[in-house]
């Protein structure tokens, strides 16, 4: 990694704040050094007031995140916004493939109002309309249960009635005032986020997305707005991140060397400096021009294939994930579950068949769940092998299966 990326040199040059960010995303990111140095060097330009400078209005990180299934995009993504707002689910997922039709678009579009950000300034007006709204939805209720009891007591229903339609009427009027108020209140908010960073917005499958949605994108980028039916937006002060699956096939097959379809006739450690300059381009080439002139070629980040090595240490933290969240979730059964190495082999050499190998690392936590998690449960639940609080369960690897041993400690 370092002989081909220069990591030293990547870590030397970054200050004590980026060290600290870094070192949270390598915690939960194995690999991908290039992707992590490119993300740290936006937010801190922004921490640093640098932003106006390097990117004036717009977002102050676009990134167009690109490579094979299973490379670890998404999981990329999760990862700083557990780190940003200790939440790996606090982002705003837009999946671009429910836009590849023209009238989907202009329909969503129509509709679009983002509720990115609070809107204190607006809250008490819009709070007040409702109340309003409420307050005469009651006085109608009243007004019918009286007209109902006047006729029942004999009064005239030709009477009633006209009385009755005199004041909806007026109630009416006064609804649709209030309505048009609370209309022009929202469509004239212009959602401005507080703080560094509000929000981090991911824009799936953006290869597979209809044109309408590109200018859309556009705006977003070059203005760090958006105009929709229910006002403009801000994106001024978001994480943007565009996600597609572009050369998925050709990254797979260039950087494994695969001669047949399940067989590795080449081990590469490491990808050469020549293969990020190869996808690059070759993603560009496919990227409209209007949307790639606003992301910018350097603003592209190739996500690789795992490597042997990082698919062990992805295997081995799935698998310390795996004990926490059994002990968290059975503290009373005391119970510890260790794993050998030959186990950590095994799980590799699965994500290496014709199928596994081209969902990469996203296989890992699927093999982990059917060969290991549904055996284990069984035996916690039904107490297999006399297992009492105190006990280790270690799964190993016999004659080419999974077991599980029991480890009493004296």
């Amino acid at each position: 990694m370092s002989k081909i990326n220069r990591t030293p040199l990547i870590l030397k040059s970054l200050s004590s704040r980026e060290m600290a960010i870094w070192t949270a995303l390598d915690e939960y990111v194995v690999g991908q050094d290039f992707a992590k140095k490119i993300l740290i060097s936006r937010l801190t330009n922004l921490n640093n007031g640098l932003r106006m400078i390097v990117t004036g209005s717009k977002p102050p990180a676009t990134l167009l995140f690109v490579g094979p299934t299973g490379s670890g995009k998404m999981h990329f993504i999760k990862s700083f916004a557990k780190i940003i707002f200790g939440n790996e689910n606090a982002f705003l997922r837009v999946n671009c493939t429910l836009f590849s039709e023209g009238m989907i678009t202009q329909q969503k579009i129509d509709e679009f109002g983002f509720d990115l950000y609070a809107r204190s300034v607006y809250q008490t007006q819009i709070d007040a309309a409702n109340a309003e709204i409420e307050k005469i939805a009651e006085k109608v209720n009243t007004i019918e249960r009286v007209m109902n009891q006047k006729v029942k007591d004999g009064e005239s229903f030709d009477k009633c009635a006209e009385s009755y339609y005199k004041e909806i009427e007026k109630l009416n009027k006064k609804k649709e005032a209030i309505d048009a108020k609370l209309d022009k209140t929202l469509k004239n908010i212009k959602w401005e986020p507080g703080g560094n960073y509000q929000s981090i917005v991911v824009f799936e499958g953006v290869d597979e997305m209809h044109p309408g949605v590109i200018n859309v994108l556009r705006e977003i980028l070059d203005s760090g707005t958006f105009t929709s039916g229910n006002g403009v937006v801000s994106f001024k002060n978001c994480f943007i991140f565009l996600k597609c699956s572009l050369l998925s096939e050709d990254l797979v097959g260039d950087y494994l060397k695969r001669g047949t379809v399940g067989y590795r006739t080449k081990e590469k450690s490491e990808p050469s400096t020549e293969f990020y300059k190869t996808a690059k381009d070759r993603v560009a080439k496919m990227i409209p021009l209007e949307l790639l002139k606003e992301i910018g070629k350097e603003n592209i980040v190739v996500f690789r294939p795992s490597v042997k090595k990082e698919m062990i240490k992805i295997i081995d933290k799935k698998l310390e994930n795996l004990n926490k969240i059994y002990l968290s979730k059975n503290p009373k059964k005391e119970i510890n579950i260790n794993f050998t190495e030959k186990l950590k082999e095994y799980i590799y050499e699965e994500t290496q068949d014709s199928v596994n190998i081209i969902l990469g690392a996203s296989s890992i936590e699927r093999i982990i769940s059917i060969r290991i998690c549904n055996r284990l449960n069984k035996i916690v639940t039904t107490e297999e092998f006399g297992i009492v609080p105190g006990d280790t369960i270690e799964i190993d690897i016999l004659n080419g299966e999974i077991v599980f041993n029991k480890i009493t400690l004296s």
